[in-house]
Parts: structure tokens; sequence; C-alpha cells
């Protein structure tokens, strides 16, 4: 039997990939949202709310959902002086955002995989949200129960459930993506 280097190289490529897929396919269908990355233009959008909303950006900025990292590194960069945190579910879009911010940071940036529902939330300043309508619907009401009552709650493309937004931006691209400002503890609907 002749041993093939390149089909072996093959092959393994070929498992690794289709064990990503399966693995994003799984937490999508667990979860109810897809890892999507956000644009420039929303990142912009959402820096400028806290920008706006705050002094700095706090000591602490949660990113719920942060997927591939993009939102939270660029959080990361634009407020040098916070402790910015990526907390995601989904293995891959984790272990890709683990390993870029400890090859190209920032040094402020660390990712967490875990749920919300089930995570340290009390020291937050601001937490930014990019989750489909049916996610918040779901992990909302835990999470703002354990949010220190000022916290400042900027969510791109979806309104919280049962909140009214103290004020609506607009990202500035082709969708016109809504980014929502909200104060835990502020009106409900």
């Amino acid at each position: 039997m002749h041993f093939d280097p390149e089909l072996m190289v093959f092959a393994v490529v070929l498992m690794l990939f289709a064990a990503a897929a399966v693995s994003v396919v799984w937490t999508t269908l667990r979860t109810g949202s897809p890892p999507m990355p956000s644009s420039a233009s929303v990142r912009r959008a959402i820096v400028a709310a806290i920008q706006t909303e705050t002094e700095g950006g706090g000591a602490e900025i949660l990113d719920i959902g942060s997927g591939w990292g993009g939102l939270a590194r660029r959080l990361a960069i634009a407020f040098p002086g916070a402790r910015v945190i990526g907390l995601e579910l989904a293995l891959l879009p984790h272990f890709i955002a683990q390993i870029a911010s400890k090859i190209i940071g920032p040094s402020n940036l660390s990712f967490r995989r875990g749920d919300a529902r089930s995570a340290e939330l009390r020291n937050v300043d601001v937490v930014t949200l990019y989750l489909s309508g049916p996610t918040l619907l779901s992990i909302w009401p835990e999470v703002e129960n354990v949010l220190t009552p000022g916290t400042l709650v900027v969510s791109a493309a979806f309104a919280l459930p049962g909140r009214d937004a103290l004020r609506i931006e607009t990202a500035g691209d082709w969708l016109s993506t809504p980014i929502y400002i909200y104060r835990v503890g502020g009106l409900r609907l």
C-alpha cells in the first residue's frame, strides 16, 4: 500500500473544514443566531454611540455574541483604557477570535466562550449586541436582571424586547442598520 502525503493533507483539511461547518451550523440551530460579522459602518456607529454616552467607554465593555471578534477588536482599539471582553457561544468563531487576539492584540481585549445567561455581568459598564430578534428575546430578560442599573446597552439591527430605546441612530450603511441605545433600568414599553 502506497502512502500519499498530499492525499493525507487534503483529507485532514477536508475533515477540519467539515467539523468547522458542522460546529457553526449546530450553534446557529441551537441559538437561532449565526455568527455574523458586523460591517465597518456598524462598528463605527457603535463606537460613536458609546463615545456619546460615556467618558472613555467605561472600565469594562462586553460584546455579547462577539462572533469572529471584529466589533470587540474595534472597541478595544477605540477605548484603550477599557477592558473589552468578547463573549461567544460558537466554538469556531470563538477559537478564531481568540487566536487573532493573541497574535495581533490589542492587549486590552480578551475572549470568553460561553452563554450570556450564565456569564458574570455585574461589573460591566457597556454591553454591545448584534444578535437576531429571537435570540435577544430568549436571553435578554435573564441578562438584564443581572446588569447594574445604568449600564449602557448598544444593540445593532435588533431592538431589545419590551424596551424603549433612549435613541436610535443609523449606521449609514446601505441597509441603514439601526443602532439602538439603552440604559438598563430605562423605560419599559
